[in-house]
């Protein structure tokens, strides 16, 4: 019997082959992302539910992401294709999109940035080798794990390169090229490289380099090349970002001059090199033998390894590889990330030090926070169409960017995630980045119980009969 969505209740938790459907975790224009548990090893993991009957086609993102097999980019398990419904179950990022890590903690430091641009700029430097242009590289896109390492994921704009040139405009508004808005065609690793140096921008500094209060405005603004860099970012960070942010082409950085860039590989113990792929046919024993102690058949292992089916099989094989820990109970155990409970106070957690255990994992609320206004204070109840704080001017959290899939750019975007398609409004540069609601409440509750403490003990007559004080009439208050 096909699976269909409306059979999918999150109250029943029904199973499909070996994962059992949890709640969901996100919403996309053509499905839904929900959390399942692998049932044969417990571990949980993200699996896209997808609508066939619609006019998204996915054989493009499933056909890419079997190609690819990289530590910063999302891992393909298993491909579940049903008469209505296509499930792609994929490892789980518990530390969910940067672009909601943003949103929650506010700008990142130098040298986180740098851990993740380098992460990034390694993930699609290896996308380019296989000659796949990612065309959507933007900061909901970029999903983190528990350590806060780059996963980058929805390769469903994606495209083959061989060197011929693009022509159609995709990608979301913000993040565009200025080329792509030309009639001409233009050249696709440029587009992601451009792609990039936005995401930069907007993790040093909080929000996007080009803002306006309509598409039409936005666009004028990309195709000038004009913004501005804070001064709190650093001389050398400044410079990779005007490297990257040119308006021709051919004089714009590329991903192999990126890898030598001071500022990516400042404080490193080597410089950046591209990823070398392991070989594909190479089985890892000691995964075999826990697979074996699970009742798997060694033949059945080494065929769906070596043949990339993409069944259980191949899924428990990449599970179990992916996950360091050894299997106990069928369950495999996971210590907690130190400092995943952070204060809303703090500027987020900070990276992975050097003495601290690897193999470590966090869980992120499935529900964000309810977002703040920090002009009125105002609790805002839906996270999604909560005004957007100056910590991050980006619109909404899962609609925040204009989806543009038209050959010609005609200045309409049909309707992205939630149906909104709002931009958010131009701001002045000296509004703060790092603007912190909890510390001004904080420094304002500090003032106010000190000051109680003064008129209740310093400014009653008991605490003046005591200490001979002559207290005015003015100041002799009565005790709270």
């Amino acid at each position: 019997m096909p699976h269909d969505l409306a059979a999918i209740s999150p109250v029943r938790e029904p199973c499909i082959g070996h994962y059992q459907l949890l709640q969901t975790i996100g919403e996309g224009t053509y499905g839904v992302v929900k959390l399942a548990r692998h049932i044969i090893t417990g571990v949980e993991v993200a699996v896209k539910v997808i609508d066939r009957r619609g006019a998204y086609r996915p054989r493009q993102e499933v056909k890419t992401m079997k190609r690819l097999n990289h530590p910063n980019i999302v891992k393909l398990y298993q491909v579940i294709d049903t008469e209505y419904t296509i499930f792609l179950f994929m490892e789980h990022a518990s530390r969910g999109n940067l672009f909601r890590y943003l949103r929650r903690f506010g700008r990142m430091n130098e040298h986180e940035a740098q851990h993740m641009f380098r992460q990034l700029i390694s993930a699609v430097h290896y996308c380019h080798q296989k000659d796949i242009i990612h065309r959507d590289l933007k900061a909901e896109n970029v999903l983190l794990d528990a350590e806060l390492n780059v996963k980058l994921a929805d390769f469903g704009l994606s495209s083959t390169y061989v060197g011929r040139k693009m022509c159609t405009v995709r990608g979301s508004l913000p993040y565009l090229a200025p080329e792509v808005f030309l009639s001409e065609c233009y050249d696709g690793p440029g587009a992601d490289v451009w792609s990039l140096g936005v995401i930069l921008y907007e993790v040093v500094t909080g929000k996007w380099p080009f803002m306006a209060v309509d598409e039409t405005g936005l666009r004028r603004k990309i195709m000038r090349g004009e913004f501005q860099l804070p001064y709190f970012v650093s001389f050398l960070c400044k410079n990779v970002v005007k490297k990257i942010l040119v308006l021709d082409p051919q004089k714009r950085i590329t991903l192999e001059q990126l890898m030598k860039d001071p500022w990516v590989n400042m404080g490193q113990e080597e410089a950046l090199e591209p990823y070398t792929e392991l070989p594909r046919d190479s089985i890892n024993p000691k995964v075999v033998k826990e697979m074996l102690n699970l009742g798997f058949e060694q033949q059945k292992i080494q065929e769906a390894v070596t043949g990339a089916k993409y069944n259980s099989v191949l899924a428990t094989y990449l599970i179990l590889s992916h996950n360091s820990p050894k299997v106990k109970h069928r369950t495999i155990k996971v210590r907690p990330f130190p400092g995943a409970e952070s204060s809303p106070d703090s500027d987020g957690p900070s990276l992975m030090k050097d003495n601290q255990p690897s193999g470590q994992k966090a869980e992120e609320p499935a529900t964000p926070p309810a977002s703040l206004d920090f002009r009125t204070a105002t609790p805002s109840p839906d996270f999604r169409t909560a005004t957007p704080s100056p910590a991050l001017q980006c619109g909404t959290v899962e609609s925040s960017s204009m989806y543009v899939t038209s050959s010609k750019c005609s200045g309409k975007a049909p309707e992205g995630i939630h149906g909104e398609n709002a931009l958010p409004s131009e701001q002045p540069d000296s509004v703060s980045p790092t603007s912190s609601l909890g510390r001004g409440q904080g420094c304002r509750g500090l003032a106010k119980r000190f000051w109680k403490f003064i008129v209740k003990h310093v400014c009653s007559k008991p605490f003046a009969k005591k200490h001979r004080i002559k207290l005015s009439k003015r100041a002799q208050v009565k005790p709270l």
